[in-house]
């Protein structure tokens, strides 16, 4: 044996002689005995104080006190206090005690990781809970522990104690504060021989670490970690060089309970020996290692020592060899969470599971037959959630108001029932198995009143069918009436459906639009109950009852769509769609997704007026809506006889509910229209963003929960042969001031009486725009076939600066008329169009002219209705050449051209009692007035 080799062994064996067995270090931080005063400590008010108290047991005297009666008083807060040093777990003990605490009275710990604020509830201790005393309690020890995998320790730490009684003269004593850290202990090589005996790889599960000859005595390799499952074995290598012909002994240590401690038992692993190799495996590698059944689950240190002639231990420290740490990660090994109802029907108790805990998106689950309680999840709860999902036969699963969202497969053999606004969704990827036998349930509701249709789209299709098959509205649309039983429906023949039981539908109302010309009537194809629809077409109903009646509850019953569907599309044709799965779709993503879209808008029939199953008395329209995410309401001409008053009950939001048909417009070349399950969300009507274009709203209103800052301004347009007209401006940094695909949107009809966008020569019912500023001015077109009075006004002010201006600029004349606090109205002759003449801006620009301002002012117009007379003063010295009286649709009443000089003129009428507009024509300009004949 040379002597380097007797110098090695001699230096080993002498470090083995002499190593300290502790394999756990517990370190002192501070401590206060309050002897000599508050040490640092400070209260938050008047009510905390010190005081000497020689008969307190904890120590000879000296105690700090909390006294509670007002609010953030009764608080006593630490000094500065450092926390850092790679502690994994502090431990906090002190002595305490109660004076006239009621029970439930006591004191909290809070904890801030910079003394100023983030304060956090670490401890809470409550009388006869944690202590116990008839308010005036023994003076006793309280501890608790805070470990660096939930807090953070840091250099500025403070701990503050806070009482929680409400009453006066009321104390909590604090003394004998004592915080000391613990971590894991140290252990390292000492390569200072000259030797460079030390670990050349680690090889556990997905670690696969290799070092080289020079690396370090020990390395902290923690931030390498892999995920290791309970009751699962793990093959453990460790390569090792010898550094010449001698021998390496090898040890791994991993901490199961992570209680800071590397035992000797069931946490110590041999991994044999090697000898004279640079980087070779020792002889127990690969050791299979089994995670025990009584492992902590989470984060916990694994440890790897190599050590020359003699087998390391975990705390060793300057031995001739290596030490490196690493992480792993305990998780459950339950490869299939199986739902047992062992407690009760919710979903989100852990005890109803065989795993012990709820399933999470990386969960399998099993939802088998012939359990005492099977699963629901409440409208209240947190979603249901799952990788591959097995419902057996006879198994059901009920959701109410909420969804599961399934990552993996669905196996769907029993029943799931969508009660109210529950969804289910399966994410892109997500799989519907094609030999699933079993069903869905899903409500919606739509128009009761048997002359109104409503736009439909299955959400299923046949059950026992395969995926994409064609199908019937017999075959999936149920009566609904009771909700629990829902029954096959009776179509009958005629023009009128009935309510009963079950409910009767008027088959030949029903129709689909697939794949025509655009607004080409004659391209409605009527289906009835047993005409083919595929998946993603939509369908026109007509409801049961009379004029009225509330909304009719339906079910659609069938196997659920899931995955791409695609239909294809002609150029320039249309086709009713709809929303093909049983959660609703983000209408913006349907848009990304589908640049095939004209312009890059939807269209969604509301049929809101009318009580005929004639054509000329629909009062229904088109609402549109595009990238900017909201819509404009749905128009129509008016019916013969029908007033003005009535409008539109719905406005559209961005997500589109279940059951929903709606246009897609194709543009210039064939193309195919795509659904995916990328687009489905979980979004309900009563949260107001997902509206079903029905003619009532049935749901609960609520604050919706999607924030959009863009400003949106709606304006209104009037007149005697339409309802309401609604334009959009929006402001998108995406948009410009041409026509932007999606930004803009082409108005689907325009009706006799209209007002549009005048967006590049066409006309557009939404226009986005890249800023709204005072610069800005946006051409409408004003159109009217019979003519008469027309008025402007703006509707509704989104996200806008309060001091924004809107006008309506009349650019014939140069003048502006607020229209934010106020209604343009104007005269148009019949067949009028207007298309260069109007404009919004958001400035004013010039007032009245000179002249127009003196009529305006000294041109008086009254009524004398006692004597049947309009009554005209003129204070001005303009000659009127003209009077026309128009009624209030703008037709011609009676017309005086003869020219008049007097000051005061008194013109006959016999007209019936109404509003009119009179107006009159001077030398010097027009002045228009309404006025009232009674």
């Amino acid at each position: 044996m040379s002597i380097n080799q007797i110098n090695k062994f001699l230096s080993s064996f002498l470090i083995l002689v002499l190593f300290s067995l502790s394999a756990f270090s517990q370190v002192p931080i501070v401590s206060y005995d309050f002897n000599s005063g508050y040490q640092g400590w400070t209260d938050n008010g008047d009510d905390s104080d010190h005081i000497n108290n020689n008969n307190w047991s904890c120590s000879s005297n000296g105690v700090i006190f909390t006294k509670d009666n007002e609010t953030n008083k009764n608080r006593i807060t630490s000094p500065t206090i450092n926390l850092s040093g790679g502690f994994s777990q502090i431990d906090f003990s002190f002595c305490h005690k109660g004076s006239k605490l009621d029970n439930g009275e006591g004191l909290i710990v809070q904890y801030s990781e910079n003394g100023v604020n983030g304060w956090v509830t670490v401890a809470t201790f409550v009388r006869n809970t944690d202590f116990t005393g008839d308010g005036n309690s023994n003076p006793h020890s309280l501890s608790f522990s805070m470990d660096n995998s939930t807090y953070n320790f840091t250099t500025t730490a403070r701990f503050r104690f806070s009482g929680t009684a409400n009453k006066n003269n009321e104390y909590n004593y604090i003394d004998d504060v004592i915080i000391e850290g613990s971590y894991y202990c140290d252990s390292n090589g000492n390569n200072t021989d000259g030797w460079d005996t030390g670990i050349r790889q680690v090889v556990f599960n997905t670690i696969n670490n290799s070092t080289p000859v020079e690396d370090n005595n020990y390395s902290d390799f923690t931030a390498q970690s892999t995920d290791v499952s309970i009751s699962t074995s793990y093959n453990l290598s460790v390569n090792v060089n010898t550094d010449g012909n001698w021998t390496n002994y090898t040890k791994a240590w991993i901490d199961w309970n992570q209680d800071g401690v590397f035992n000797t038992t069931d946490e110590e692993f041999d991994l044999g020996t090697a000898t004279n190799v640079s980087n070779g495996a020792t002889s127990l590698s690969p050791l299979s290692i089994t995670i025990p059944a009584t492992a902590t689950l989470g984060y916990t240190r694994m440890r790897i020592a190599s050590k020359y002639f003699s087998y390391p231990t975990a705390c060793e420290t300057d031995f001739d060899g290596e030490v490196e740490d690493y992480t792993i990660n305990i998780i459950s090994n339950c490869s299939t969470n199986t739902w047992t109802g062992a407690i009760d029907s919710d979903w989100n108790t852990t005890a109803n599971w065989s795993c012990g805990s709820v399933p999470t998106s990386t969960t399998n689950v099993l939802i088998p037959t012939g359990v005492a309680n099977f699963p629901e999840i409440y409208s209240a709860d947190a979603a249901g959630l799952s990788n591959n999902i097995e419902i057996e036969s006879g198994a059901t699963l009920k959701i109410y108001d909420n969804y599961i969202e399934i990552a993996g497969t669905l196996l769907l053999n029993g029943f799931i029932d969508l009660v109210d606004e529950g969804q289910l969704i399966q994410t892109t990827g997500s799989i519907f198995d094609s030999t699933s036998t079993g069903y869905i349930e899903r409500d919606q509701q739509g128009e009761g009143n048997r002359y109104r249709y409503n736009d439909w789209s299955s959400p299923v299709i046949k059950t026992g069918t395969a995926l994409g098959t064609p199908f019937t509205v017999a075959d999936v649309l149920r009566d609904g009436t009771d909700p629990n039983n829902p029954k096959a429906i009776n179509f009958v023949s005629g023009y009128n459906g009935a309510v009963g039981s079950p409910i009767a539908i008027a088959e030949y109302w029903i129709y689909k639009y697939a794949n025509s010309p655009t607004g080409d009537y004659n391209s409605w194809q009527q289906i009835k109950s047993t005409g083919n629809l595929k998946p993603g077409e939509g369908f026109l109903m007509k409801g049961t009852g009379n004029p009225g009646s509330s909304d009719q509850n339906y079910v659609f019953q069938g196997k659920p769509n899931n995955g791409t569907i695609q239909l294809s599309v002609a150029a320039n044709n249309d086709y009713l769609i709809g929303n093909p799965y049983p959660s609703a779709i983000d209408a913006v993503q349907f848009l990304i997704d589908n640049p095939g879209v004209n312009g890059g808008a939807l269209y969604f029939w509301e049929h809101y007026g009318g009580d005929s199953h004639n054509l000329a008395d629909y009062q229904a329209g088109y609402a549109t809506i595009n990238l900017l995410g909201v819509s404009t309401p749905a128009s129509s001409n008016l019916p013969s006889g029908v007033s003005s008053a009535g409008s539109s009950v719905k406005t559209l939001q961005r997500y589109i509910p279940v059951g929903q048909g709606f246009f897609f417009w194709a543009g210039g070349s064939n193309t195919t229209i795509e659904f995916n399950n990328g687009q489905r969300i979980f979004k309900t009507e009563a949260s107001g963003e997902s509206v079903f274009m029905k003619g009532t709203n049935t749901k609960t209103s609520k604050t919706a929960t999607t924030v959009d800052t863009r400003p949106i301004i709606r304006i209104g347009f009037d007149a005697s042969e339409i309802d309401h007209r609604q334009l959009i401006i929006g402001a998108d940094e995406k948009a410009t001031d041409n026509v932007d695909w999606g930004y803009d949107a082409i108005i689907y009809e325009t009706l006799d009486d209209d007002m549009y966008w005048i967006i590049e020569n066409d006309k557009y019912v939404i226009q986005g725009i890249n800023t709204i500023d005072s610069e800005t001015e946006l051409p409408i077109g004003i159109q009217s076939k019979k003519g008469g009075i027309v008025s402007i006004k703006v509707d509704e002010l989104i996200n806008t600066p309060d001091d924004l201006e809107v006008y309506i600029l009349d650019k014939t004349t140069n003048t502006t008329f607020d229209i934010k606090n106020g209604t343009f109205e104007t005269i148009l002759e019949p067949n009028t169009t207007f298309t260069n003449k109007y404009s919004i801006v958001f400035k004013q620009y010039e007032v009245l002219a000179i002249n127009e301002e003196i009529l305006d002012q000294n041109l008086l117009v009254y009524v004398n209705n006692s004597e049947k007379l309009i009554v005209i003063k003129n204070n001005t010295n303009f000659e009127i050449e003209g009077i026309t009286l128009y009624n209030y649709l703008g037709q011609n009443i009676k017309q005086w051209n003869s020219k008049f000089d007097e000051e005061m003129l008194t013109l006959p009428v016999e007209n019936n009692q109404g509003v009119y507009i009179i107006k009159i024509l001077t030398s010097k300009g027009i002045l228009t007035k309404k006025i009232i004949i009674e």
